[in-house]
């Protein structure tokens, strides 16, 4: 009966510096992507409170998006061993800065709370799916 257990020699291997760029690429294309369609909805539900909670979600997720790449670049660093608790990493990263960023703008900033983490969760949900999907194109080659 074969071992399904994986040990390093079965891993597979990337180039770190394609991979980051890549990342990066695909980080950027998710966050303009999803500030011009968010704001596309904003301007047509036509509330002012809504554009402060866009200001507010996109900020905090601007931030969460950059500090989720530290642990991802140290993932890449260590190999693909090294990125799956780095992707994890990077999802709890994400999830402190984005809901906080939220929560702190709502409760000191008296932004808007409904329109402030309806439009923080797509911008979640946008990189969740870039990491997700950087993390199984990896594992494929």
């Amino acid at each position: 009966m074969q071992s399904l257990a994986t040990t390093p020699d079965n891993l597979p291997s990337f180039d770190a510096a394609s991979a980051r760029r890549g990342l990066l690429r695909g980080v950027i294309t998710a966050i303009v992507g999803t500030a011009a369609v968010l704001a596309g909805i904003v301007f047509l539900i036509g509330q002012p409170d809504w554009w402060r909670g866009y200001i507010a979600a996109t900020v905090s997720s601007l931030l969460a998006a950059g500090l989720s790449l530290i642990p991802l670049n140290i993932g890449l660093n260590k190999g693909f061993a090294g990125l799956i608790p780095a992707v994890m990493a990077a999802t709890g990263v994400r999830t402190l800065i984005a809901v906080g960023g939220c929560m702190l703008a709502v409760i000191a900033g008296h932004y808007p709370a409904v329109p402030t983490f309806m439009l923080m969760m797509p911008y979640y949900f946008a990189l969740l799916s870039i990491e997700t999907g950087f993390l199984i194109k990896l594992g494929k080659k």
